[in-house]
Formats: structure tokens, sequence, C-alpha cells
């Protein structure tokens, strides 16, 4: 993630791949949701299905975890490179880095100091993307959140706002009458208070957004079998539970609709 994060501009620059991903990704926006999007009528058992399809584990928890370290490992490098490349910021760091230690080793401590705040705006930001905020995946000086003396204090950024959407548990106890008369538990969350800090920035990307763009760095294989996976498991959560996509997986039909006149190609097989 980190080298890959080198030259980008934005999550959306990971998607430049083509039709296949361009299709996938339409898909994906319409059937399966994210942590921050609100449930709908039909039951799903994932409350973060876009999570699902870049973790693959077998709870929500789990996904957001797995989530949340990799949009901070993708947004470190980035932070870590504007505070090197901040005049006003290199010079902040080294003047508290003098006064930690005096002398040679003021230049180590320096780089310390740049690694934990990177660190710092980088779980700031994830908090801000949850919370329904945009983050640029470069940053500006309007953008930038967490100060340095929050850094060196270990307390929260001068500022920071409890609550709001958070980050939070997921429980199951809703439930609802399915097609086949039984009973099926529907995500809701159980908000849990975080501390962030809100520059009022309103450019950027979505939380979403970053989401797309850590689909894309997902294996194609793996993603469309998880894909899979979320079909039969809400089939079976809602609908039948003993509903097996292979059962439904028997042929292909395509039309296509060229000045006016439709073609239609439909080949049909059954599953080794």
């Amino acid at each position: 993630l980190k080298s890959l994060a080198k030259g980008i501009h934005s999550p959306g620059d990971l998607l430049k791949k083509g039709g296949d991903q361009a299709f996938e990704d339409a898909y994906i926006r319409s059937h399966f949701r994210n942590r921050t999007g609100s449930p709908d009528r039909e039951p799903h058992y994932f409350f973060g299905e876009m999570e699902y399809l870049i973790c693959g584990k077998p709870s929500d928890q789990e996904n957001e975890r797995g989530v949340r370290l990799r949009i901070t490992a993708l947004r470190e490098p980035a932070n870590m490179a504007y505070l090197m490349g901040d005049p006003e910021k290199s010079a902040e760091t080294m003047a508290a880095a003098q006064l930690l230690t005096p002398g040679p080793a003021a230049a180590a401590t320096q780089k310390l100091l740049e690694a934990a705040w990177a660190l710092a705006e980088s779980n700031n930001d994830y908090n801000l993307l949850i919370s329904g905020k945009k983050v640029p995946f470069v940053k500006t000086k309007a953008s930038w959140a967490v100060d340095l003396d929050a850094v060196i204090t270990g307390g929260l950024p001068k500022g920071s706002v409890p609550g709001g959407k958070s980050s939070g548990e997921i429980v199951r106890d809703r439930k609802e009458k399915n097609d086949s008369g039984t009973e099926a538990e529907l995500p809701k969350l159980k908000p849990l208070e975080h501390s962030c800090i809100d520059p009022g920035n309103t450019s950027g990307d979505t939380y979403e957004d970053y989401l797309r763009g850590l689909l894309v760095l997902t294996g194609e294989e793996v993603k469309l079998l998880r894909m899979m996976d979320l079909i039969q498991i809400n089939m079976q959560f809602s609908h039948d539970g003993g509903f097996l996509l292979r059962d439904y997986y028997a042929g292909l039909k395509v039309v296509l609709k060229v000045n006016g006149k439709e073609y239609d190609a439909e080949r049909e097989y059954q599953p080794a």
C-alpha cells in the first residue's frame, strides 16, 4: 500500500483499469453497502459488505478493523510526504526535536516526530471518513488537522469533537420475518464514541471512495468469489436457508443493442 501510494493523487486514480473494473465497481455500488451506509429494507447479513469484499473476514468487526489498517497504511506515506515537504512543519518538528534531544540526536528525533505525526493524522483521517467527512489524498495546510503538541503529549488533538457517526459495535438485536416465515436478524449499529478533529475541509474523497480504491488492490478472482459469497449468504439469510449459488449457475444470455437493432447470444451449461 505504501509503495502504491506514491504518485497517486486520489483513490479514484486506482479505478482507471478499464471496462471490467468499471462494470464490477458499478455492480458493487448498486448492490452492496458499506460501513457508513444505512440499512435498506432487504436484510443483509453484513453491515459492511464492501469491507467484506476487501478483507473477507467472518464478522463486521474484523472487516472494519482490516479496512481501518489499510486506510491508515494508505494515508500515512501521503501525510509523511506532506510533512517533509512543508517548510513550516519541518521547522516545527526540528525545533521540538532540539528541545527533546539537543545536539546531533535532534535529526533522528525529528524523523521520529514526523512519523508519529503522520500516523496520528492518518488515524484522524479514518475517523473523519467514517463520520461522513471528506479527506483529500494530497493534504494542504487547510486540510491538515492534528497539531504537533497533541502528538508530543499523547493527548487528543486540540478542538477534538467526540461522538457523531462514530465507529462502533455491530449488534444483531432487531428481527423481521423473511419470505419463508422465519425470523432474520438485521444488522444494527450500536455507536461508540470516538474523538477526531475536523479542520472544516469540504473537498477530497469520501469513505466509499477509499473503499473503491482498496477494492482495486484486492485480487480479481478473490473479489469475484467474495461477491458470490455475499449473494449466497444474503439469500440464505433472508429468503432460503438452503440456497446455493452453484445450483443457479446454468447459462449466460447477452443482449446487445446496436443502432437500434438487438443481437442475442445464449449459452447453456451445467456446472461441473
